[in-house]
């Protein structure tokens, strides 16, 4: 066993200050325009994309598997992300912030009309 503290004890920890270690997953999404030009973006925790996803369908998305919840975030991106780059470019694409919050209210503001994208 290495040192107190060390990398290797610390991935073993169950407990921190008596309370048990709960795994928070955060979701990234990567976009790629080539293969070395491409953009990382922080989309949220689990439990603030299920409740944005849920806010934007209106349904209850708490208790889908977490491949359904990261296949539809790469569908709303993808949306987003090709209105985006039409109407400006890469290059002003890849300079801007775009939480997934913005992303959510672009998709509302658009409806059924974000599908064309």
């Amino acid at each position: 066993m290495g040192k107190k503290g060390s990398k290797k004890d610390l991935r073993d920890q169950t407990h921190f200050k008596g309370k048990i270690l709960q795994p928070n997953p955060k979701l990234y999404l990567r976009v790629t325009r080539t293969k070395d030009v491409f953009k990382n973006l922080y989309v949220g925790s689990e439990e603030d994309v299920r409740r944005e996803i849920g806010n934007l369908y209106k349904e209850d998305w708490s208790k889908e598997p977490l491949d359904t919840l990261k296949d539809e975030v790469r569908v709303i991106y993808s949306t987003y992300i090709r209105y985006n780059v039409f109407h400006s470019n890469w290059k002003d694409f890849f300079k801007g912030k775009h939480s997934f919050p913005s992303v959510i209210e672009w998709s509302k503001k658009m409806g059924d009309k974000r599908y064309e994208w």
